[in-house]
């Protein structure tokens, strides 16, 4: 498009017409490739740029280390838990062991 303006010397409505664009994109087009040359028409992504990727990432190095951490933290509990359900049934049986001696020394 640029080069058909550069060579042709027609204006921004007829190149517009000829390649389907609106004129000002034409215009700007033009001036861009003035300004900086043919690099400044390779297309570029536009828009705030994605994070998924570096999320994922992140993600993924946090995850484990904290999937790590709660395994961890669950074993830890697990066996809490078991040594208070211990204590719980060795209190039980020593409570049933004392009121059943009381029951039996009844004369």
């Amino acid at each position: 498009m640029v080069r058909y303006y550069k060579t042709h010397g027609v204006g921004y409505n007829i190149i517009a017409a000829n390649f389907n664009i609106h004129p000002s994109q034409a215009q700007t087009w033009n001036k861009s490739f003035d300004l900086y040359g043919s690099q400044a028409l390779i297309p570029r992504p536009k828009g705030r740029p994605t994070l998924t990727q570096e999320n994922d990432k992140k993600k993924d190095n946090m995850t484990l280390t904290e999937k790590q951490k709660y395994e961890e933290r669950i074993l830890q509990l697990e066996a809490k838990l078991h040594g208070a359900e211990l204590n719980r049934d060795f209190l039980k049986k020593l409570h049933a062991l004392r009121s059943g001696k009381q029951i039996g020394r009844k004369p």
